[in-house]
């Protein structure tokens, strides 16, 4: 054991840092959740396709890249210098000593240094950093003007070059990377569906048959008294939109105050807040009118409307985004690795007091939350190439961390942060984007055809037949709502008669043995009818009609394996053989 004791006691320091290092590796263990999620497995596919979809434009990328690097070495190679006494511009007057005044006011001698700024254009490599750098917004007015050498406003005529870098860059090859994300989001996710038959629009408009439910309004029974006259004026939308302009109108005029304003114009602008508060007052009076004192009050939407302005929002997010939740896990599980990675790498840097550094008090990777912050941080692009070179090898350790290295921080900040930045801002980011506008799709759509956004009116108008909620009303009050809902999903109020009892043949709704028809079932009928999925022809037989209602069923059950056989009963009624 002896013989092998020198070997082993000068490689000790190593091993164990070696260890260390292989530690960090642990943080992936969150990625093994990707496979037990569906949804989030779906959204990490994306990513992956997207990363094969954009590797021959990141090639174009790098080549141009490239190019611009070596013209950039070739123009601007051992200008980035400047002195370290701000008021000597030359480097022939960068001599000697010159006073530096501390905070607590005392004055020191300091030497006069020719220093090299940190980014540069000395050698190709260096210079695919800094424009890097700069392709993310951050940093370009300075190198802009420091890049003639100390001298500002020498040579402008050089600024041309950051203009047709920013043009081919940030403006044209970050916005190819999001159109191809975008693209690459919509195919995978019409791939997971090519087995069946219903289109994207149709899926969407079931899901909402599925999770629709009544809504319950409280409405006068008595039509022919003044309070159901009132309930139908306030709950008209030409009120609710007067309200909002009111509101709009109101706040223009809060934000007309200003300090040193005339008696004049203050009397003025508090006669306007009088005429609107007189105005919002009226509305209060004329719903506890309408709704009765008890019901106004008990209504949520109007004693904390705020608060479902917020919730309405909220439900928007999770229902109609339905991949926005698992693009936002899976954008957390990389700032969980990177904070993670941060801290075993550089969570040992000393803090800097003076304010010179970018690892401060406020901005480190001491714990996992401020790691999480500081990443926040860099993923704006807020100075985050100065925080990565204070992330750099030969930094002072921090003695309370129980680090005995003399040196910390690592080289491996290029990579860990030029990686973030990327993942982070070019692709991960851009999932937002492409989520949105694929769930928004419908505003570049034909208006005419039915949409999930149009389904908002059958629950409103459903409810002034069912204000109790109860989920079911008579079959004869169909044909006046269908009168009473515009087209896509209803007729409108020009629409004849034959044509509107036309439609509910066509519709063959399920009628109970109380002459009512289910509030699920209705909805399900109307979508069906209106983007004709999977309905009989005229002239066919009850038995294509049953199979194409088999059909449905069975490709109802293979998207949404977990719908009840009761619930998929009140949408798609079965068959007895």
């Amino acid at each position: 054991m002896s013989l092998l004791d020198p070997g082993l006691g000068s490689s000790k320091g190593k091993d164990i840092s070696t260890i260390k290092s292989l530690r960090v590796l642990r943080v992936l263990r969150p990625l093994k959740t990707i496979k037990r999620l569906p949804k989030l497995k779906a959204v990490f596919d994306c990513v992956v396709n997207s990363l094969k979809n954009v590797l021959n434009i990141l090639i174009v990328y790098m080549l141009f890249m490239f190019i611009f690097a070596v013209v950039a070495v070739q123009l601007f190679k051992g200008r980035f210098f400047y002195c370290t006494d701000e008021s000597k511009e030359f480097e022939r007057d960068c001599r000697g000593e010159y006073l530096v005044y501390e905070k607590d006011n005392e004055v020191r001698a300091q030497k006069r240094e020719w220093k090299k700024y940190d980014f540069h254009y000395d050698n190709v490599l260096w210079a695919l950093l800094t424009l890097f750098t700069v392709s993310t917004g951050e940093g370009w007015p300075q190198y802009v003007f420091c890049k003639s050498g100390p001298s500002p406003g020498y040579r402008m005529e050089m600024s041309i070059f950051y203009v047709v870098y920013f043009v081919v860059f940030p403006f044209f090859f970050v916005n190819i990377f999001v159109a191809l994300i975008i693209i690459t989001f919509q195919e995978q996710g019409d791939k997971m569906m090519e087995d069946y038959s219903l289109e994207k629009n149709e899926r969407a408009c079931i899901d909402f048959a599925i999770n629709a439910k009544p809504l319950t309004r409280h409405m006068p029974q008595n039509k022919q008294t003044f309070q159901y006259r009132m309930w139908e004026f306030v709950v008209s939308p030409p009120f609710e939109y007067t309200i909002m302009a009111l509101i709009a109108l109101n706040t223009i005029v809060l934000m007309m105050k200003y300090d040193g304003a005339s008696h004049a114009y203050e009397d003025v602008l508090g006669n306007l807040n009088i005429v609107f508060t007189s105005l919002f007052s009226m509305e209060c009076i004329l719903k506890i009118i309408a709704f009765g004192a008890l019901n106004y009050f008990k209504d949520a939407w109007n004693i904390f409307d705020c608060v479902t302005v917020l919730g309405s929002i909220t439900d928007i997010l999770v229902t109609e985004l339905g991949a926005l939740p698992y693009v936002c896990l899976l954008i957390a599980m990389l700032f969980f690795i990177y904070a993670i990675i941060g801290m075993q790498l550089f969570g040992n840097i000393k803090i800097e007091e003076d304010g010179e550094s970018a690892i401060n008090q406020h901005n480190n990777f001491r714990t996992f939350f401020q790691a999480l912050m500081l990443l926040f941080r860099s993923a704006t692009g807020e100075a985050w190439h100065d925080i990565m070179l204070s992330c750099l090898g030969k930094k002072v350790c921090d003695p309370l961390s129980g680090n005995t290295e003399a040196e910390c921080g690592s080289e491996f900040a290029y990579l860990y942060f030029v990686s973030f930045i990327f993942l982070c801002s070019f692709l991960m980011l851009n999932l937002f984007v492409a989520v949105i506008m694929d769930n928004f799709e419908y505003l570049t759509r034909d208006s005419s055809i039915l949409g999930p956004h149009h389904l908002d009116e059958y629950v409103r108008i459903w409810a002034e037949y069912d204000p109790a909620a109860c989920g079911r009303i008579s079959y004869r009050d169909m044909y006046d709502m269908l009168r009473h809902m515009s087209p896509p999903l209803g007729l409108g109020k020009k629409c004849p008669a034959r044509v509107a009892y036309k439609r509910l043949l066509r519709m063959d709704l399920p009628v109970a043995d109380d002459n009512t028809v289910h509030f699920n079932s209705t909805l399900m009928a109307l979508i069906r009818t209106a983007l004709d999925i999977k309905i009989a022809k005229g002239g066919e037989g009850g038995v294509d009609k049953h199979q194409m209602d088999a059909e449905l069923r069975k490709e109802m059950m293979a998207i949404w394996p977990n719908l009840s056989q009761k619930h998929l009963d009140l949408l798609v009624t079965p068959h007895k053989c």
